[in-house]
């Protein structure tokens, strides 16, 4: 094998592959990545076994072949070049020659043979296509929510589901829930599907650094395939059945208090600094007029805000998780924030005040 490529080139490759490297298991050639050139066309390719990513090179490919190294090693030798010099990388007999302008190293090779292959996307049953700008910032606002816990496998991801002319996404660990839609282009699923957190970080990391033409996502034989310009991203999907969340989403409190969101979040921070570290609770106070948060602990005292606020329907009192809050209120988007309360025990709804972005979050209060 030998290509051709530039340093800024290779670094992104390897950059946005990284994730996807094993950082342990039984199985050593996955903390490495596969470079490959055939037909003309080299790729990069890292795998972890559940995710997996293929970036594909802007290269000049010479001779077809594969070769399997170290990312770090190749990272180190590239890292003092500038973004424009060329880098030429050859297989040797049973290494690999790399060559820039003033510098060049040799590395071992491992079998390219026993590296594990992904999954083709020609399994695929169905495709949809969103654009990439609304769907990074839906993943962003849902993935703080995604259960961190083993116990109950279906909430260890984000679900996906078509909805008409939307694409919707949900999480929840079962304290909050956050759902967002975003309107696809093209396609649409027929069946809704769990990407474990691990692929979505994947994803957003991903997002930041493609063209602006669309995400393809295709789905069949338990893997989610997602094409982003150059990159393919490969993801098991989670085989269990999300829970039925829309029916704890209320469709208006009776009371409906809406606040500055800049306002609220500091508030919120303050409290966050106050509450009980074991609890990690605070009290949220409706009146007419006014929204106030209130915090204390024995380790940092007490502490008090009150906030101006438009308030509809009668005054409310309950305890909340500060920080369960600040999640859902920092990603309204908008100026003001609407919070829906029903009664104490109730879940609380977060929404943008302008309705300009489809997103819902919900947080339980604490019962006392």
């Amino acid at each position: 094998m030998k290509i051709t490529i530039t340093k800024q080139h290779l670094d992104r490759a390897l950059r946005l592959s990284a994730k996807a490297v094993a950082r342990d298991g039984t199985l050593p050639i996955v903390r490495n990545v596969l470079l490959s050139v055939g037909d003309g066309i080299a790729s990069c390719v890292a795998t972890n076994l559940d995710v997996g990513v293929r970036v594909q090179l802007s290269a000049k490919a010479e001779r077809d072949g594969q070769v399997v190294c170290a990312p770090h090693l190749l990272g180190s030798f590239i890292a003092p070049l500038q973004d424009d010099d060329v880098v030429t990388i050859e297989t040797q007999d049973r290494s690999v020659l790399i060559r820039a302008k003033r510098s060049q190293a040799t590395l071992p090779m491992l079998d390219a043979a026993d590296f594990p292959p992904l999954p083709s996307a020609e399994s695929a049953e169905t495709a949809v296509v969103v654009p990439v700008a609304s769907f990074r910032d839906a993943l962003s606002r849902v993935i703080p929510c995604v259960a961190k816990t083993e116990a109950r496998p279906e909430l260890g991801g984000v679900f996906i589901a078509s909805d008409g002319e939307d694409i919707v996404l949900a999480a929840t660990d079962g304290f909050r829930l956050a759902e967002v839609r975003c309107t696809r282009t093209e396609g649409g699923f027929t069946d809704s599907v769990i990407v474990p957190a691990s692929a979505v970080a994947e994803l957003l990391s991903v997002l930041t650094d493609v063209p602006d033409d669309g995400v393809r996502m295709m789905v069949g034989d338990g893997q989610m395939f997602v094409r982003c310009g150059d990159v393919t991203i490969v993801s098991r999907l989670i085989a269990a059945t999300y829970p039925d969340y829309a029916q704890i989403i209320p469709s208006r409190g009776e009371t409906v208090a809406v606040v500055s969101r800049g306002d609220m979040e500091k508030a919120l921070r303050v409290a966050q600094t106050f509450a009980h570290r074991i609890n990690s609770d605070m009290e949220m106070a409706v009146e007419k007029d006014t929204l106030t948060l209130s915090a204390a602990s024995q380790e940092s005292g007490t502490h008090t805000t009150t906030l101006s606020a438009t308030v509809e329907g009668g005054s409310q009192t309950l305890r909340l998780n500060p920080r369960y809050v600040l999640d859902g209120v920092s990603r309204c988007g908008s100026d003001s924030v609407e919070i829906h309360i029903t009664q104490p025990a109730a879940p609380v709804l977060i929404v943008p005040h302008d309705g300009a972005t489809a997103y819902r979050y919900v947080v339980m209060p604490i019962r006392t």
